[in-house]
């Protein structure tokens, strides 16, 4: 035998003992094993990935590892974690997954990317191990229940018994007490520009700068994402709870030292203060939650205080609501609507009906001022069914002379989800008009997913058989769950206004604008831009690929008749819009 030949029948010999250790190790490791194709198709998993997650190897094979996912993790976190897998070939870190028994659990995985001789991408290699066991020690066997895992800080559930429990001490000693929220601005930057790894540090350093501005009978809590919630139970005016606030702020201002990184975290404020009349909780929170709001709309970064005797008396209260009741009766509500133009053919493509109240003694009443959770949700349910019918006979009518409508888009409030069978309400609405339901497109907001994800996910696909169309709206004020989202027959993504606004001043919200289109791009949903004001930011859009968008570069929320007018017409830029 040649010497060449034997050395290649060594090289195959050793070639040949060196997979059969690697398939031992595969089949016997401790750690799970996933293998997918380029395009992330599940194509092999080892013994011990089926002992993790509950799921066999014929559960898996075919699918896509999202099947395991938690929708515990913000979009930014998938953002950066493929970003950073596409630019250097690796990704580490830790992830929380679902088993397939549905509990929730932390895994230390690695990602490597596989590559051929030329050069082109094989598969994907994930090795993983279970890491719970190092949250749940027999001396903190709640922490899962009542402690965020990543901060130790208390959660909601155990936030919300403490200030249950707060509000009960004061409602018999008539003594105050401030519920704070705290939400940092444009954190989700972090996430997609540096990765998850470093945004969880930065909320680590955020904990332990607030936990170091609280006296042991206050409590801080993680309520999710990056918003923290503050309660001082010894708070006695106003000014000092504004003072309280500034102080936060202040802390919050220094800059943050991450791995090399001097990040700078702004925040905004929402206070609610309770002069001791004992507010219930949930009604404390909304207060908090509401002054939130108000910051955010104002351009995020200051404090607002909800303080109940100054702004919410009851008597005025009583009265609002005494008034919203006799309302519809009176005809004292009236729709308009903003237009929505396709960016590409620069034609008009539906419009978003816009409830408006004119009151007699009070004038035009602003909808923020009426469309809030501290009235009846009853009559908000009320007045939600009266808009959708309303909508339908417009659209009736239009349809019978002709009038150039495709789509009637209605923003669904929480009180029409809770209190009425929407899907048997538009089915019949849709049958008394003689309405196909591909004209409605009913819009959502991020945070009743949150909040009804379960009870929406049955409306959804009611609505879906009835034709009609679904679109999240706010996309990019809160947190997303791709995953949630594919499993939803949702059809289009529409971005906040405020981000749109601030894209043309600010790298992070326009990169944060090109994710959530490319985003909506992969899951194949229609993108809606809201608030668009000038024609830089339609350019910008358009080159995003951006496809439809609303705002006042085009016109604002108009009457039916001015409507009808306008959508005989192309769009125009205007140089100014009269507002609504």
């Amino acid at each position: 035998m040649s010497v060449s030949k034997a050395r290649d029948l060594g090289a195959a010999s050793d070639l040949e003992r060196r997979l059969r250790q690697a398939e031992a190790v595969y089949a016997n490791t401790s750690d799970g094993v996933l293998i997918t194709d380029a395009a992330g198709v599940i194509v092999s998993v080892n013994t011990a990935f089926s002992r993790i997650t509950g799921y066999s190897a014929s559960d898996v094979l075919g699918q896509k590892p999202n099947l395991l996912n938690s929708h515990w993790h913000p979009p930014g976190f998938f953002i950066g974690l493929w970003r950073q897998l596409r630019r250097t070939g690796r990704w580490r870190g830790t992830i929380w997954n679902r088993r397939k028994d549905g509990e929730i659990y932390l895994q230390r995985m690695t990602i490597q990317g596989v590559r051929g001789s030329s050069g082109e991408l094989l598969s994907y290699v994930g090795v993983f191990a279970d890491h719970s066991a190092a949250l749940v020690s027999p001396q903190r066997e709640d922490s899962l229940t009542h402690y965020d895992p990543l901060t130790r800080l208390p959660n909601r559930l155990l936030f919300n018994s403490r200030l249950e429990h707060a509000i009960d001490l004061r409602r018999r000693k008539r003594t105050p007490l401030a519920v704070f929220l705290v939400d940092l601005d444009r954190f989700s930057h972090i996430n997609i520009n540096l990765g998850h790894q470093i945004g969880d540090e930065v909320l680590q350093q955020v904990a332990r700068r607030l936990r170091a501005e609280i006296r042991p009978a206050d409590t801080l809590a993680r309520l999710g994402a990056d918003q923290f919630a503050l309660l001082f139970e010894d708070v006695r005016r106003i000014q000092d709870a504004q003072s309280i606030g500034q102080r936060l702020r202040e802390v919050l201002r220094r800059p943050i030292q991450v791995r090399g990184h001097e990040l700078f975290v702004s925040a905004s404020l929402g206070i609610a203060f309770d002069p001791g009349r004992g507010y219930e909780h949930r009604i404390l929170l909304a207060h908090a939650e509401s002054a939130l709001r108000q910051v955010k709309t104002a351009g995020r970064g200051g404090l607002s205080i909800h303080a109940g005797q100054a702004s919410d008396s009851t008597a005025e209260r009583q009265r609002l609501f005494e008034l919203l009741r006799t309302g519809i009766g009176k005809n004292e509500f009236h729709l308009y609507y903003h237009p929505c133009i396709d960016l590409e053919s620069e034609r008009w493509s539906g419009a978003e009906a816009r409830i408006r109240w004119r009151q007699p003694l009070l004038g035009m009443v602003p909808p923020e001022r009426f469309l809030t959770g501290e009235h009846s949700s009853g009559f908000m349910a009320e007045l939600g069914q009266w808009m959708l019918s309303q909508v339908c006979a417009q659209a009736r009518d239009w349809l019978d002379r002709e009038t150039p409508i495709s789509t009637l888009t209605v923003e669904i409030s929480e009180a029409l989800i809770v209190h009425s069978d929407l899907a048997q309400l538009l089915e019949q609405l849709l049958l008394d008009h003689g309405l196909p339901g591909d004209l409605l497109e009913l819009a959502f907001s991020e945070s009743l997913l949150f909040r009804h994800g379960e009870r929406l996910r049955t409306i959804f696909n009611a609505l879906d058989h009835l034709g009609i169309r679904l679109t999240l709206s706010d996309v990019g004020a809160g947190w997303m769950a791709p995953g949630l989202m594919r499993r939803l027959p949702i059809s289009t993504l529409a971005i906040h206004p405020a981000l749109i606004e601030s894209m043309q001043e600010s790298i992070e919200d326009r990169d944060l604008v090109q994710a959530l289109i490319a985003l909506g791009q992969a899951l194949n949903l229609g993108i809606m831009a809201k608030g668009l004001r000038t024609p830089e930011q339609r350019d910008m859009l358009l080159s995003m690929g951006c496809q439809r968008a609303q705002g006042e570069l085009y016109s604002s929320a108009i009457g039916n008749e001015q409507l009808e007018q306008l959508l005989q017409t192309r769009p125009k830029a205007l140089k100014t819009q009269a507002r609504f």
